[in-house]
């Protein structure tokens, strides 16, 4: 859970995974927000870390009213899907193609919901009460600068590390792809975001 004080508030980060959060979370530490709880170890009774506590679960713990403010970075679901991927490629954790590595990761989730340590959630099931949203497409500049007039710190946008842009090209059967439509449904329209906007370097088998 990522609650951090400043200029006398409360702020609670909803960090959805692969949406920039980490950077999100230096930048304002970097200009001055303290770690308002924090656990340095990982709780046998919950079943994944803390940092990514959805909605529901996370109310358990922190109800609304004991913090100021909320918010959280929300990206297109595919474009999450495969940061995570890369991401785990980086760890060795994907050997398999995408395409294989979707279908394996969604199969997983319908056993365990907190598959790959709730990485594989749905966004909309982070986005609780009192929950601002922003959206990693915007760019971290303008999130920085909307969250400094929310928290009154002077974010530096030089904190978030650009990924390179070359990356290798990806490719998914219409099948996986229907597959994963379905399974992140409530994050597209509810969100903000279309089905068929294009992914940097993914495309579908035909």
């Amino acid at each position: 859970m990522t609650l951090l004080s400043a200029n006398g508030k409360l702020f609670y980060f909803a960090h959805i995974p692969k949406t920039g959060g980490s950077s999100v979370e230096t930048a304002m530490r970097k200009a001055g927000a303290r770690r308002a709880l924090h656990f340095h170890k990982r709780l046998d009774f919950v079943r994944c870390n803390l940092q990514h506590m959805h909605a529901e679960l996370f109310d358990t713990f922190v109800p609304p009213k004991f913090y100021d403010k909320g918010f959280c970075v929300i990206r297109h679901p595919i474009a999450r899907l495969v940061s995570e991927y890369r991401w785990r490629q980086t760890l060795e954790q994907a050997s398999l193609p995408f395409d294989s590595w979707v279908r394996r990761q969604i199969a997983a989730y319908a056993k365990n919901p907190y598959v790959l340590d709730n990485h594989m959630r749905p966004q909309h099931e982070f986005v609780g009460k009192k929950i601002k949203v922003f959206r990693f497409e915007d760019g971290m500049d303008v999130i920085f600068g909307q969250l400094s007039v929310m928290t009154g710190l002077a974010l530096n946008p030089e904190t978030h590390v650009r990924q390179p842009s070359i990356k290798e090209p990806l490719t998914w059967s219409p099948e996986t792809r229907a597959l994963a439509l379905h399974f992140y449904n409530a994050d597209f329209a509810p969100l903000g975001y279309n089905y068929d906007t294009e992914i940097p370097s993914l495309s579908v088998d035909r």
